[in-house]
């Protein structure tokens, strides 16, 4: 499977040894990462450790609530809306995209 980029909201490193070749390349993919601070379900430290994984990381962004996603219009703008904006200017740089009308648009 190949992606274009990920974004992972609480992600982390799956725990269980049939899984462990998942993780024993670097991961080649821009990838914005998300997570609380504070959040109790998927620790900070886990989430750390799956942003461990990828080559380089674009954009690593804690926010200091819990285990949800950031929707201040603020916190889309600081971070998800530039990811995205540099996401859709390299596919349509790549000829993959003719229209920005095909990207849609965000409400923000």
């Amino acid at each position: 499977i190949s992606f274009e980029f990920v974004i992972l909201v609480s992600g982390f490193k799956a725990r269980a040894d049939a899984l462990k070749y998942l993780y024993s390349n670097v991961i080649r993919c821009p990838s914005l990462h998300i997570y609380g601070t504070a959040d109790t379900l998927v620790t900070p430290d886990r989430s750390q450790e799956l942003v461990a994984c990828f080559d380089s990381p674009q954009v690593v962004v804690n926010h200091g609530g819990g285990h949800f996603v950031p929707v201040k219009k603020a916190e889309m703008s600081d971070f998800l809306l530039p990811f995205l904006e540099r996401k859709r200017h390299k596919i349509q740089s790549e000829g993959q995209l003719h229209d920005q009308q095909d990207w849609g648009t965000v409400p923000y």
